[in-house]
């Protein structure tokens, strides 16, 4: 009888760790929470040492899969004093927790997609953003938007910290030179008038390139939640890509890819090469420096070799 009543107290005690009062003894103090890396590359720029900063997601973790449950980890979110995500869908846990867990706390939700024009990535055409299945949320592929969202990031930290306003303002600003340094290098290359900007993509994460930067994309499946296609397409797709003289196929690292890809590298005699859509840095990235920047500077040179000349 004893000892099934320690095994019952052992299990209380286990459970009320679970639970929404939390372990305080194992309790994070986090004063701002991104969810995704590149708002996390954001976010820590700009407050550097004057504010803890987390990420949400895991490293390496796949953005489109994580759920933290309803456990302890959301419970420390609520206790934080800002939260900044990207919305529309990308971070569904956050939306089912808006009237649950953190309806009960003081934690302040940005929901940064809100501050920018959203594109529809079939017609690339800018959306109103209400109607979320409409919108790709790679934004953060666009140097110019990720300035944005630095500007509302700004905002919304000195209303919490305004001691520090002029710190995190010469942060702020060296950011967004060094996004637009990007940007700059971007557009020095593809407005080459001789360059051919078409792109044959597995898993689909540049809308806003084209948006940005006029580079088309042949897409090789119907969504990048799946590996269906359209048999009729596969023709068409083939075409365009002789005409173009396409003799590379993009793939996403950190994301899986279809088959498919295989019959168009043989039809073409393509090679199969990445880009990194940056949504997460693994940890082997970290160690060796990589950030933000640095990716999307190597996503830059393999633009340059597989991008056709006329």
């Amino acid at each position: 009888m004893k000892r099934i009543q320690r095994i019952t107290l052992l299990l209380i005690i286990i459970i009320s760790c679970l639970g929404i009062t939390g372990c305080q003894n194992n309790k994070e103090d986090v004063d701002i929470y991104a969810s995704i890396y590149p708002i996390y590359f954001l976010t820590d720029r700009i407050v550097q040492d004057k504010v803890k900063v987390k990420q949400v997601y895991p490293m390496g973790t796949d953005v489109h899969d994580y759920d933290p449950g309803f456990g302890s980890a959301l419970v420390s979110m609520a206790e934080a004093k800002l939260m900044f995500y990207i919305g529309y869908g990308l971070e569904s846990f956050i939306d089912a927790a808006k009237d649950t867990v953190f309806s009960k706390s003081d934690l302040h939700l940005v929901e940064l997609g809100s501050y920018i024009q959203l594109i529809d990535p079939i017609t690339i055409n800018p959306t109103a953003n209400e109607h979320k299945h409409d919108v790709d949320t790679h934004v953060w592929m666009d140097p110019v938007r990720m300035i944005q969202f630095a500007q509302v990031i700004y905002q919304e930290i000195i209303k919490i910290y305004p001691d520090d306003k002029d710190f995190f303002l010469e942060n702020t600003r060296s950011l967004i030179d060094d996004l637009q340094k990007l940007d700059d290098e971007y557009v020095e290359f593809l407005s080459d008038p001789d360059l051919q900007k078409v792109m044959l993509v597995d898993h689909d994460a540049y809308v806003y390139w084209e948006d940005r930067y006029g580079i088309q994309r042949i897409r090789t499946r119907v969504d990048n939640e799946s590996c269906d296609v359209v048999p009729s397409d596969w023709g068409k797709n083939i075409e365009k890509a002789k005409e173009y003289n396409i003799k590379y196929i993009v793939i996403t690292k950190n994301e899986s890819s279809c088959t498919i890809i295989n019959n168009y590298a043989k039809e073409l005699n393509a090679e199969i090469v990445e880009l990194n859509h940056v949504a997460t840095l693994t940890k082997s990235e970290s160690k060796n420096g990589e950030n933000y920047i640095s990716i999307m500077e190597k996503n830059l040179e393999v633009l340059k070799k597989i991008l056709p000349k006329k």
